[in-house]
């Protein structure tokens, strides 16, 4: 009779030579009740005081192989290494794509974020706008988004089309004083003076965004507004503040690429009075007496005690000597004034 635990294919296999063969092990004597075998498959046989184990022979176990794409290779470079191919998987893909859809947005966020800053003077009236409205005549989809703020959490419902560029959710979303946590279909956007408390608090202490964000869940859940169940908040605030960071680079680029020709223009025009007229002696008048410019190019008219005439129209000095004066007259209205009542 055969053994019902062997079946015909492995039973065939055993008689070829292609299993391993069965091993027979005994094995100590049993001394507890949680005495465990060897092994933990195969027939345990109890006789008398002797415990032996009975392991059915089976094939080797090979690990499992991902087929590459074949590649030709011509015939003259016969010695050519085949390239081994990386096939991504489902998360790569995934924040590949999200990187492609970022930096093809983040352009397209910078005029809404300098605007944003004309209407509330800086964030500091951002509690007083909301966002945006698709207003086109496409069919619009919508959106379910958490809203992250500083004293609340809020549910808001986002209406976008993603076929307009100015009426796409993260457009919208800024335009509120919100950055959201995806290019495409965002669920989260937090509140920007947030996000600038974050990344300036990165550099004054270790940033730990993982400690960050569970100390605000916390907080705002000791004041009665939780995330939904099965929600967290630690990676999607860390992919905001990530490209939030990157927005406000793109920013400081625009700014300091339309100044520059202004700064340029400025600093040769300096440096050509510079040229021309070194040895040049400043012209004050008696109104701009007291007053000295950052380039110390207004100069101050001394005190009377050195014979100079207040009534004239002007009074011409070296630039270094009338603030060489200038420092002896404040250092003696110091002393008389530091000096006791006769």
């Amino acid at each position: 009779m055969p053994n019902p635990r062997i079946s015909r294919k492995n039973l065939a296999l055993h008689r070829n030579g292609q299993l391993a063969v069965s091993s027979f092990q005994p094995l100590p004597t049993i001394n507890r009740m949680n005495t465990k075998p060897i092994k933990s498959s195969g027939t345990i046989f109890v006789t008398g005081k002797q415990t032996s184990a009975f392991f059915p022979g089976r094939a080797p176990r090979q690990s499992p192989t991902k087929k590459l794409p074949k590649r030709d290779v011509p015939a003259a470079e016969g010695d050519f290494t085949p390239v081994e191919y990386h096939i991504p998987g489902a998360g790569s893909r995934k924040r590949a794509a999200q990187y492609d859809n970022w930096m093809k947005m983040l352009p397209d966020l910078v005029p809404p974020y300098l605007q944003l800053m004309v209407d509330t003077d800086s964030l500091k009236r951002v509690g007083d706008i909301h966002p945006g409205r698709a207003t086109c005549a496409c069919i619009k989809r919508r959106l379910q988004i958490t809203v992250i703020r500083w004293i609340s959490i809020e549910d808001i419902e986002l209406q976008s089309c993603p076929h307009c560029d100015a009426f796409r959710a993260p457009i919208l979303l800024l335009q509120g004083g919100l950055f959201p946590c995806s290019p495409c279909n965002p669920t989260l956007a937090v509140e920007i003076p947030l996000l600038q408390f974050f990344i300036e608090l990165g550099l004054n202490v270790a940033p730990n965004n993982t400690a960050f964000c569970k100390t605000l869940e916390n907080v705002l859940a000791e004041w009665g507004y939780k995330m939904a169940s099965g929600e967290r908040l630690r990676i999607r605030f860390g992919n905001t503040t990530q490209w939030f960071t990157q927005l406000r680079l793109l920013v400081d680029k625009r700014v300091n690429d339309a100044l520059e020709p202004a700064r340029t223009a400025a600093r040769n025009r300096y440096a050509d009075d510079t040229v021309d007229h070194p040895n040049e002696e400043a012209v004050i008048t008696p109104h701009q007496e007291g007053v000295i410019t950052p380039h110390q190019e207004d100069v101050i008219t001394p005190d009377a005690d050195q014979g100079q005439n207040r009534t004239g129209t002007g009074t011409r000095l070296p630039v270094a000597s009338s603030a060489k004066a200038a420092g002896k007259k404040r250092r003696r209205e110091q002393d008389q004034d530091m000096a006791p009542p006769s």
